[in-house]
């Protein structure tokens, strides 16, 4: 039978733009005596991955284009969710278009 155990770090810091946040996942499971051995899965949230590659931005800041108040308005969404999708460079298909 094989066996899995989910651990999740406890003393992760605050994750700033520009950390190395390998080096701080691996100095935080060595001084929590769990380490990381050959063949682990480590899982990571894709909003610490953001905040260490510095992708976070403030509402405030997000100018909403013509396009993204469209698609807002058609989808529902907030239009400065909508705003950073298309800022990111991502396409948004309208369904039916797959």
């Amino acid at each position: 039978m094989k066996r899995i155990e989910i651990l999740g770090l406890q003393t992760i810091p605050e994750i700033k733009a520009g950390d190395d946040l390998a080096q701080i996942i691996c100095d935080c499971a060595k001084n929590e005596n769990a380490g990381i051995n050959e063949k682990d899965i480590l899982v990571l949230t894709s909003k610490i991955v953001s905040k260490a590659l510095g992708l976070i931005r403030k509402k405030a800041d997000v100018k909403v284009s013509k396009k993204a108040a469209r698609i807002s308005k058609n989808t529902g969404k907030d239009p400065i969710w909508v705003q950073m999708i298309l800022d990111a460079g991502h396409k948004i298909i309208p369904w039916g278009e797959q």
